[in-house]
């Protein structure tokens, strides 16, 4: 078996291409029309798997199949780790981006094991560095602010401070449905509990 890999080389296979428009078109049409919600963050999830292990190979300049697995394994891993909300909510706190955890987003990972098995085989030598750029800017592109990801449903005050008695955050993209009712003065609750 041959060890060697051509990150480069695999920029125009045909699968990546088609990735790649659909990365384009889901996350800045079909998402800003709001049309089929779910059906537009799974293709995203399954297209980012497609794109992102291969561009990471291509920066990395990766040529054996041992970097090449690590590419994927870095993309799944860290793919994997912000579906978690605890996880989500802890990256906010240390980085300036608003990351919207989905735990249904993981059924998308097979496509790592589709961009492994079908991206790193041997090609010839055709480089496009073109297409490597543009894949890197809509991976990179697809949750920037303003890249029609749904607001929060909350608003924030100045400061970041918000008074209140009792405070849900919900991390999930489905809605989370919260009834509420007047505890009479007397009932102590222990929250702990």
């Amino acid at each position: 078996m041959n060890d060697d890999v051509r990150p480069s080389a695999s920029l125009s296979h045909p699968l990546f291409l088609a990735a790649v428009a659909a990365l384009a078109l889901n996350d800045h049409l079909l998402k800003a029309s709001g049309a089929w919600p779910a059906l537009s963050g799974k293709l995203s999830d399954v297209a980012g798997l497609l794109v992102a292990p291969l561009v990471l190979a291509w920066l990395m300049r990766a040529r054996t199949r041992r970097g090449w697995l690590a590419c994927h394994v870095a993309v799944g891993v860290g793919f994997a780790l912000h579906q978690v909300p605890e996880v989500a909510a802890a990256l906010e706190r240390w980085l300036p981006v608003r990351i919207w955890a989905d735990p249904t987003a993981l059924v998308a990972m097979p496509a790592l094991a589709v961009s492994f098995f079908v991206l790193g085989r041997p090609r010839a030598a055709r480089s496009a560095p073109v297409m490597g750029a543009v894949a890197l800017l809509l991976c990179a592109a697809s949750d920037l602010p303003g890249s029609n990801n749904p607001p929060p449903r909350y608003p924030f005050p100045p400061a970041g401070v918000l008074e209140t008695d009792v405070f849900i955050r919900n991390h999930l993209s489905a809605d989370l449905r919260v009834g509420v009712r007047r505890v009479r003065d007397e009932v102590r609750l222990d929250c702990d509990d």
